[in-house]
Formats: structure tokens, C-alpha cells, sequence
């Protein structure tokens, strides 16, 4: 399995749809194939990045609110803050580019 993104022809309603989802926590990457955290280094990275969130979040929950101290995660996406397994098109898309992981490690050096 290779970790690439590919645009491929299909119709308008498909377009608008994914389009309506493309933000939305929908995929979850260990379900679909609980091979690429050891696969794609980007996933198992961003993966580590977002454990040390959760438990960040579950450990300052008391002190102040978590949106305050990391606002790199805004209300858009602050599910990578919740769970290590739910992505977004765009995280996954991001996660081939490089971005999610800089998002994630900005996020865990706040």
C-alpha cells in the first residue's frame, strides 16, 4: 500500500460531496488498514503527535481550557486533539504534504 494522493475523474455529486466532507472527521485510518501507522512514517508520526495531545489535554483539563493553551487547534479541528485515530480528507491529504504533522508539532510545543 503506498500513502499518495491521486485526483481522479468522477462526477459533479461525488465532487460536492466530498467537498462537503472533506473537513470532517470521517476516516479512521487503523479500521481501514491497521498496517499504515507501520507503513507510512507521516501517519505513525502524526499518530505519536496526537497521543501526546490527548494526554496533554486530559492532564491541563483542570488548569485551563485546552483551546486557550493550544491555539494552534481551532473548533475546525480540534478532534486531533481527542482521539489518535480519526482523520479528515484534508488531514489525510495534509499528512502526504507534510502539513499535518507540522500542525500536530506545533500544537504539542505550545
Amino acid at each position: 500500500h503506498e500513502w499518495k494522493v491521486v485526483k481522479l475523474p468522477v462526477c459533479h455529486l461525488v465532487v460536492e460531496y466530498l467537498d462537503s466532507v472533506r473537513e470532517h472527521p470521517l476516516v479512521c485510518a487503523s479500521s481501514i488498514n491497521p498496517e499504515l501507522y507501520n507503513k507510512e512514517n507521516a501517519l505513525s508520526e502524526a499518530r505519536s503527535l496526537r497521543l501526546k495531545l490527548v494526554l496533554g489535554k486530559e492532564h491541563i483539563a483542570c488548569q485551563r481550557k485546552f483551546s486557550e493553551i493550544v491555539p494552534v487547534l481551532d473548533h475546525n479541528n480540534l478532534y486531533l486533539s481527542q482521539d489518535t485515530e480519526m482523520y479528515s480528507l484534508a488531514d489525510l491529504e495534509a499528512g502526504c504534504e507534510g502539513g499535518l504533522v507540522e500542525l500536530l508539532t506545533s500544537a504539542v510545543e505550545q
